[in-house]
């Protein structure tokens, strides 16, 4: 029988070291991943569509694809996350398509990269980049087969004209905000209008939605849909409890408006069902405090096409 390590924590408790393969930083990543689909989906376009995981981490048709690097450590002139991610452009000629290709990495970018600046060059410095790096690489006793192959691939004569239109669309970010800071920035940019912590209620559950979309419709997002969504989980957490105005609550008419209201339908109606005067007195009251309520209510809205209100609030007004 395997005997399973021990650990022990602060509070004194024993169990299971963890697994050298933790899975929870794969988690995380798809986490992350996820969150930054939501970003890019709160920036779709009408009739846009959004792809995750289908040809690349995050797609959007005919317009950008970003790769997505939730890695700790730095990232230096032979990292994985670089060469990797352009190879595999290079293997697929659908990037031709796009006007961006992004590679979004939480990684600190290496003090002695050769990566520095890489943004700001031209195409042909960059490749002239990648040849140093290739060369210095070349010189060196002890070498990684998977390394060395990504940098054969890349750097192969055969793949030059495409991996200057790669280059050409190419930018790298380095030091990408974390998870809690790209949620926190997404509550103030698209969930304003929102109070009482509900702000992240709503990039919550749209991550949710995001993710779903993933098992349920191929990680397909199309912009009318998304937009639905968004309207129905708005709808759903905007609070619908008003406080009805309380200033004309206890307000008592007037003699001249009492004999005004005599003529009213409603208090007619009331005499010829022969309710006592008590009843018509209190109904008289109601209809002067709504009234007044809803005039001060409205001042200040624009009154367009629409008849005064006042009019229509008139006592003898009956209407068309």
């Amino acid at each position: 029988m395997v005997k399973l390590g021990v650990y022990h924590t602060q509070s004194g408790y024993k169990g299971m070291s963890k697994l050298k393969n933790n899975a929870i930083a794969s988690v995380q990543g798809i986490t992350y991943q996820n969150l930054v689909a939501l970003e890019k989906c709160l920036e779709l376009t009408e009739d846009q569509t959004l792809y995750i995981e289908i040809w690349g981490d995050v797609t959007i048709e005919d317009d950008s694809q970003v790769e997505v690097k939730h890695e700790k450590g730095s990232l230096n002139n032979l990292s994985q996350s670089f060469w990797k991610t352009v190879s595999n452009w290079l293997d697929n000629d659908k990037f031709k398509s796009y006007s961006e290709l992004i590679l979004l990495t939480t990684q600190k970018l290496n003090e002695n990269s050769l990566f520095k600046g890489f943004n700001e060059k031209c195409v042909e410095s960059k490749i002239k980049v990648l040849e140093k790096i290739q060369n210095d690489y070349s010189t060196q006793t002890v070498k990684s087969d998977t390394t060395l192959g990504y940098l054969t691939t890349v750097m192969s004569a055969s793949k030059r004209d495409n991996l200057r239109i790669v280059l050409e669309k190419f930018s790298l970010i380095t030091e990408a905000p974390s998870y809690t800071e790209i949620h926190e920035r997404l509550c103030q940019t698209h969930a304003s209008f929102l109070s009482d912590g509900k702000d992240k209620s709503y990039i919550k559950v749209l991550t949710g939605y995001v993710h779903n979309q993933i098992a349920q419709s191929n990680g397909e997002i199309k912009y009318e849909e998304f937009t639905e969504e968004k309207r129905r989980i708005s709808q759903q957490l905007i609070s619908k409890v008003l406080s009805f105005p309380a200033t004309y609550v206890s307000y008592q008419p007037s003699e001249e408006e009492e004999a005004k209201a005599l003529e009213l339908p409603f208090v007619k109606k009331i005499y010829d069902i022969e309710y006592d005067d008590e009843i018509s007195i209190e109904a008289i009251e109601h209809f002067y405090r709504q009234r007044k309520t809803v005039s001060e209510e409205m001042q200040g809205y624009e009154n367009r096409d629409y008849r005064s209100y006042e009019d229509m609030n008139r006592p003898d007004y009956i209407g068309e």
